[in-house]
């Protein structure tokens, strides 16, 4: 009996062990749901997900222990709402907890609210310190506001935790080449590609930077492996047919881009190019009415409106192309492009008289000082991503005030100004653009160049160079600014602007040799051979050196191109006198001297 009694207890006791611990049937179901739910996720399958994280709630899971899962199931398939109901009151397992975060992170930026996705994106990264797709994802979360150098802390951190992860070397890649230039790009994107050769967005990064550096035929070689990988890939079809029109293959150019399936039609740089290929086409019109919708989406797009002002030209619509171009070349900070398009658009419609201010202020761009338009920051420009931020220093207000500081002449007062404004935003880049250029125009040289080389650490263009040029050259630091634009050159070797900046100083130090080989190099570049300043400048390195007929052949040519040009035609009369034809020297020396007068 006793016997009989002990085991009717033990029995009893096993039975409630079954309904009652951890182990127990429906528990390891639900744990068994919330695993595949999680592996779903990861495999990028949301409907899996969900049904998996519900039936692990049916089976007595906790919401904490799905609420991250159901939260990026239902984000991922774009019911924000529903999303938001599991995800806000931020409640998640701790196995879970950077997932939820993450969503919830998302989640915000996708519903427009900055401030509560950077506290979502800090609490994903309380435990474990997160992993590299967290960290790559608020990098780019915060190079969207602008906060360049958390941007890049973060990707840093992304590689730390993850150095094979390839979104992380993609982004790093991407930064490497914005700071050092598109080999220092190109390096991580090579990298990447290795440990995934199969990775759609290394392999698109690598090919853009590939067709930068003019390196064509690997690129070409790239983007058929992302065909070969994912066909029909638009971007892989876009740079194709970007090198077709290089090549004047015209027509491939645009078989090639009408296979991107209009998925570039409301891009700017997919409406850019296909202005392009339509006016390499010999389609102008065509052309100008994509250019003109890009010019009204994005109108501080200053190199859309010179494109639309090349196919108006060729179309010799040089009424509408003046207009079009007259508030571009009216700015102190307008290109070389732009004025020399301006003044050939006057030489057509045979207003010599019109021309002449245009082309030369082309040929005297150099190093020009940082103008006051520099600081006009546009509704387009970098401020506009600080609006979320409601404080009453926001550059969208300041920025106007300090440059009315400047008109009024109240240099010391802009200067302080752009001291508050870079302390309350100091990991942005344009901030540090604008500080310096305050600083530059208003005297303060040491620390404008401090200013701009901190800013080149997270974003070195060629803007910037001769930013940094200008302001060396006026403390009489030459040497200095040469070795700035020459180490943009070694990241940049193709960039036509500071390969001609470089060669001005040369110049300018008599250094005939060197400007020789920086000129014959930038002849090769896209747009060198029909450059007039170019042509001239070289035609005067020639002369410099005893070389008389290449010096009247390169003269000859700038001056084919700009008749109109102070510095083509004192090019030319200087090599027609060395090479002894005196009457045609003098006369043209004599039309010179006419333009000097009229200045």
């Amino acid at each position: 009996m006793i016997c009989n009694i002990k085991r009717r207890h033990i029995g009893a006791a096993l039975c409630l062990l079954m309904v009652t611990a951890p182990g127990s049937a429906d528990d390891v179901t639900a744990q068994r749901a919330i695993e595949i739910s999680r592996k779903a996720l990861d495999q990028g399958d949301p409907v899996t997900a969900e049904i998996e994280a519900q039936n692990a709630l049916d089976q007595g899971a906790k919401r904490e222990d799905v609420s991250a899962l159901l939260g990026q199931s239902e984000f991922m398939q774009g019911e924000g709402d529903k999303a938001r109901r599991w995800l806000e009151p931020g409640k998640f397992s701790d196995q879970d907890w950077e997932r939820g975060f993450h969503t919830l992170a998302q989640l915000e930026l996708m519903d427009g609210n900055p401030d509560a996705a950077a506290a979502a994106f800090a609490k994903a990264s309380e435990k474990d310190g997160g992993s590299a797709a967290l960290w790559v994802d608020i990098g780019r979360f915060r190079y969207q506001v602008g906060e360049q150098r958390l941007a890049l802390a973060a990707a840093r951190t992304a590689v730390k935790k993850d150095p094979e992860d390839p979104r992380a070397l993609e982004f790093m890649g991407q930064l490497a080449r914005d700071s050092e230039g598109l080999r220092a790009g190109l390096s991580w994107f090579e990298r990447g590609t290795e440990l995934h050769p199969k990775d759609i967005g290394l392999l698109s990064e690598y090919a853009s930077t590939l067709a930068e550096l003019g390196r064509y035929k690997d690129m070409l070689r790239v983007t058929r492996t992302i065909l070969d990988i994912q066909p029909g890939n638009p971007r892989a079809y876009l740079l194709q047919a970007v090198l077709a029109a290089r090549a004047g293959e015209n027509e491939l150019a645009q078989r090639v881009f009408w296979r991107t399936r209009n998925s570039f039609d409301n891009v700017p740089t997919g409406m850019l190019i296909s202005g392009v290929i339509e006016q390499y086409g010999g389609n102008t019109m065509a052309a100008a009415n994509v250019l003109e919708n890009l010019t009204r989406l994005q109108p501080d797009n200053i190199v859309a409106h010179a494109v639309l002002g090349r196919a108006l030209m060729a179309d010799d619509q040089t009424g509408q192309l003046t207009d079009e171009l007259g508030p571009i070349v009216h700015r102190k900070t307008a290109s070389p492009y732009a004025l020399t398009l301006m003044g050939r658009a006057f030489e057509q419609a045979g207003q010599r008289d019109q021309a002449a201010p245009y082309l030369d202020r082309a040929a005297g761009i150099g190093l020009a000082p940082p103008a006051m338009e520099a600081i006009d920051l546009s509704e387009q420009g970098a401020v506009t991503l600080y609006r979320w931020q409601d404080e009453p220093d926001r550059p969208e207000l300041v920025v106007p005030t300090i440059r009315q500081m400047l008109q009024n002449g109240q240099a010391e007062a802009a200067f302080a100004q752009s001291k508050v404004l870079l302390q309350r935003y100091p990991d942005s880049v344009d901030m540090m653009v604008l500080a310096g250029d305050v600083a530059a125009l208003t005297g303060h040289n040491d620390q404008a160049v401090k200013l701009y080389q901190n800013a080149a650490l997270l974003r070195f263009n060629s803007q910037l160079a001769r930013r940094m040029s200008y302001v060396l050259v006026a403390m009489n630091k030459r040497l200095e600014a040469k070795q700035v634009l020459s180490q943009y050159l070694r990241g940049n070797p193709n960039a036509l602007e500071a390969v001609l900046l470089l060669a001005d100083l040369q110049m300018a130090d008599h250094e005939w040799r060197k400007a020789d080989l920086l000129l014959t190099y930038a002849r090769q570049l896209a747009g060198g051979q029909r450059d007039a300043k170019l042509l001239a400048n070289l035609s005067q390195a020639r002369l410099k050196q005893g070389m008389v007929e290449d010096a009247v052949d390169l003269a000859t040519r700038a001056y084919h191109l700009q008749r109109s040009g102070r510095l083509p035609t004192r090019a030319l009369a200087q090599a027609m006198l060395a090479a002894g034809r005196k009457d045609e020297g003098d006369v043209l020396m004599a039309k010179y001297q006419a333009m000097m007068a009229t200045e």
